[in-house]
């Protein structure tokens, strides 16, 4: 029988659950420093949610070989029969997004130290632009992938459905929060709390979802 420590352990050997537990942690403490009436206790904070975002830069270096590695699974498999082709497009154009969002998050973080010669806003915003885009077209994807479910079984009520669900909402808040930053929608101006919030969400289930599969 799995125990909650073995569970924990499996959880903290993968990069994306230790990725998501700092993501959680920073969401947190920017909530915190958002609500934070004292100037001090807000500044502590934000440093707090500033130094888990260097750590998950610093995760993520070099994670876009493995996006890499996918992308070329993915084309591969538009070769064979029973290839569902706009599926692999949405998933491959939803690999791209990750590709340009990572290598642009590495290539910031460098940026921020003078490691590279780069303009850190310039960098930052593009990266955030490849994060909104792949974070729509997994959004998409969640969809489609909801429409053949309930195409094929009839019912939105059964696990798979609650799965595909649970991760639309997650990739949904996310590119909300990208989306926040690029200002593809100039009305669209969410407070830093709100931000936060939505990252507070998304993190959430993106754990919940990885302690179930330790089970």
């Amino acid at each position: 029988m799995t125990t909650p420590t073995d569970r924990a352990v499996k959880l903290l050997k993968g990069t994306d659950g230790r990725d998501k537990l700092y993501k959680l942690a920073a969401a947190l403490a920017k909530l915190i420093a958002f609500n934070a009436i004292d100037a001090a206790k807000a500044k502590r904070f934000n440093t707090v949610a500033k130094s888990m975002g260097d750590a998950r830069s610093i995760m993520r270096m070099g994670k876009w070989i493995q996006k890499n590695q996918e992308v070329s699974k993915e084309v591969d498999s538009l070769s064979t029969v029973k290839c569902d082709t706009t599926r692999a497009y949405m998933k491959i154009f939803r690999l791209l997004g990750d590709i340009g969002y990572i290598v642009g998050d590495n290539v910031q973080w460098l940026s921020k130290y003078d490691l590279v010669g780069l303009d850190q806003k310039r960098v930052s915003h593009g990266s955030k632009v490849c994060q909104f885009w792949g974070f729509l077209m997994s959004c998409w994807l969640q969809l489609y992938d909801l429409l053949l479910h309930y195409g094929k079984s009839g019912t939105l009520r059964d696990s798979t459905s609650k799965k595909l669900l649970l991760n639309f909402v997650r990739d949904f808040c996310d590119m909300l929060a990208a989306l926040s930053s690029i200002n593809y929608i100039p009305s669209f101006q969410p407070t830093a709390g709100t931000v936060a919030t939505f990252g507070l969400l998304s993190s959430t289930i993106a754990c919940h979802q990885n302690w179930k599969a330790t089970a």
